[in-house]
C-alpha cells in the first residue's frame, strides 16, 4: 500500500514539474519581446497605426522622416534586427525615384540608403548584436523622392511593413535570412503617395492660355453691363 502511495506521489511530483515547466516557458519567451514607440516616451508591444500616418504626400526633391524607438524590456542583453516585409509600389518609375534611408543610434552602425526598386523582401534596415536590458534604440527612416518632373509618377503610392525581431544575445546571432525572424510586425509602416502633379515642368502655355481666356471673358461681361447701363 505504501509503495502505491509513493508511486502516486512521484507521479504527482512529475506532473507538477511539467506544469511548472509549461508556465516558465511563456515567461522566458515574453522576456524576448520588444516594445516600440513613436516618441520615445510611451512604449507598447506594437504601434497604433502606421509609423508614417499623417506624413502627407511626397514632393519631388524632398524627404519625409519618422523615428521609431525600440526598447529591450527583458532582464538580459538582446540582439535586434529590423527588416522589411510586404513592400508594394504602384509603379516601377515611382520605386526607382524614391529611396529609403535608415539610421539607428547603435554605435558603429552604418546608414542604409537604397531605392525602393532595389530593395528585396526581408532586407535588413537595422541590426544590433547586443542591447543592454532596458536600453532603447532610435531608428530613423527617411523616404526621399528624386526631382521628378511633369507627370512622372504622379499619384503613385508605396507601402511597406517592418519586422522588429529581438532575441537573447546569449543565444547567438540571428540566422542568415531575416525572412525567418519571428517578432513584432509593424504593418503598413511606410504608406505614402506623391502629389497629383509632380511638378518641375509646369504646363505654362496652357496656364497662360487659360488666363487669357478668363481675362477676355471678364472684359466682355463688363462691357456688356456697361452698354446695358447706358441704354437704361
Amino acid at each position: 500500500m505504501r509503495s502505491r502511495i509513493a508511486a502516486v506521489a512521484a507521479m504527482v511530483a512529475v506532473a507538477s514539474a511539467l506544469v511548472l515547466g509549461g508556465t516558465v516557458a511563456p515567461a522566458s519567451a515574453a522576456a524576448d519581446g520588444v516594445l516600440v514607440s513613436r516618441d520615445g516616451v510611451t512604449f507598447a508591444p506594437t504601434l497604433d497605426g502606421g509609423l508614417f500616418d499623417g506624413a502627407g504626400m511626397l514632393v519631388p526633391g524632398q524627404s519625409v522622416s519618422r523615428s521609431l524607438y525600440i526598447r529591450n524590456p527583458s532582464g538580459s542583453a538582446s540582439a535586434l534586427r529590423v527588416s522589411i516585409r510586404n513592400l508594394v509600389s504602384t509603379s516601377t518609375v515611382f520605386a526607382e525615384g524614391v529611396s529609403l534611408s535608415s539610421l539607428d543610434s547603435v554605435p558603429g552602425s552604418t546608414p542604409v540608403s537604397q531605392a525602393l526598386s532595389t530593395l528585396s523582401p526581408c532586407d535588413v534596415v537595422s541590426s544590433a548584436a547586443s542591447i543592454a536590458a532596458g536600453d532603447t534604440v532610435k531608428l530613423t527612416l527617411t523616404f526621399t523622392m528624386a526631382d521628378l518632373t511633369a507627370s512622372v509618377a504622379q499619384s503613385d503610392r508605396a507601402s511597406l511593413d517592418l519586422m522588429v525581431a529581438m532575441r537573447d544575445a546569449a543565444a547567438g546571432a540571428f540566422s542568415g535570412s531575416a525572412c525567418r525572424d519571428d517578432g513584432t510586425l509593424l504593418a503598413n509602416t511606410g504608406s505614402f503617395r506623391t502629389v497629383a502633379f509632380t511638378g518641375g515642368s509646369l504646363p505654362v502655355p496652357l496656364i497662360a492660355a487659360g488666363g487669357l481666356l478668363l481675362g477676355v471673358g471678364m472684359f466682355l461681361i463688363v462691357a456688356r453691363r456697361r452698354r446695358q447701363s447706358e441704354d437704361d
